[in-house]
């Protein structure tokens, strides 16, 4: 059971803002107060900073936080499991992204249903889904894109290759002549987003630098509108493999443009589970 002092921590962490945490408590702002400083009595040492009204954490602050919110997530599950024990089930709980819970866990699970009765399986993008592992409404989650490696332990999942299609066939020396297009992507958060932003930035390039841009939290819906003419896309080449064969999308050769990225099985950093996922991660690989 997680010490109610911590969770006042968490709570003025997150909104950075005393008076919040009093409200998001239900408590008074005095009290908030109390167990900040019964905290940072205990541990000697101070949890936030002061610019006038602007809080910030200090470096002491920040290791507590991920401290505890890694405990947090533990707590949470330590019920629940002791729960599920006087009831004589097995639960598992963890998130995916879109690419990855279409095209890579559906063909993964046989194994893992006749561990447990009971999975709970969220399909979400990436920062989705690590507040989800955050908050402990999730034990653990398969992500694409990139996260904080201080954070989340974690495994190499699986790997797969990263293309531009469009509704033709299309052959370019550089991504920059690809700017005169509309680019239909998903939302932010998303992983498979975040990939492509960081290529562009690598080429001194962003969203904006295209003709037109359309944003769509749906993997099918893009091929669709790709597949229309209404633009070109970037994604997992396996979202995209049946349509390619098919000969309704088309992959974009790219001059010197072959990079491929990881799905990841990742949890809290530090979590006393840590064997469980890992022996969760052996049965779904």
């Amino acid at each position: 059971m997680l010490d109610y002092r911590i969770l006042t921590f968490l709570s003025v962490a997150k909104n950075m803002s005393f008076t919040k945490a009093a409200e998001e408590l239900n408590i008074t702002q005095p009290a908030v107060s109390q167990h900040i400083k019964y905290i940072e009595d205990f541990y000697n040492t101070k949890l936030f900073l002061f610019n006038g009204k602007k809080m910030s954490l200090t470096k002491e602050g920040q290791i507590l936080l991920n401290a505890s919110t890694t405990m947090l997530h533990d707590s949470i599950h330590l019920k629940d499991t002791l729960g599920l024990i006087k009831r004589e089930e097995k639960k598992i709980s963890f998130g995916v992204t879109l690419t990855v819970g279409e095209y890579v866990i559906p063909y993964k699970l046989k194994k893992l249903a006749m561990r447990a009765n009971d999975i709970c399986i969220r399909v979400d993008n990436t920062n989705s889904l690590l507040e989800e592992i955050n908050n402990g409404n999730v034990d653990f989650a398969l992500v694409e894109g990139y996260f904080e490696k201080r954070e989340y332990d974690y495994i190499t999942y699986d790997e797969d290759k990263y293309v531009a299609v469009a509704n033709k066939e299309m052959e370019v020396n550089s991504i920059e002549e690809l700017l005169n297009e509309t680019i239909i992507l998903r939302e932010v958060g998303s992983g498979t987003r975040a990939i492509f932003e960081n290529i562009l930035a690598s080429h001194n390039m962003n969203i904006d630098d295209f003709k037109g841009k359309i944003e769509i939290n749906n993997i099918q819906a893009i091929k669709k509108m790709v597949a229309q003419g209404m633009g070109i896309s970037f994604m997992y080449k396996r979202a995209v493999e049946k349509e390619i064969k098919e000969k309704k999308l088309f992959e974009i050769e790219i001059k010197n443009f072959n990079l491929s990225y990881n799905f990841t099985f990742v949890w809290r950093k530090n979590s006393i589970y840590a064997n469980y996922y890992k022996g969760i991660y052996e049965l779904i690989k």
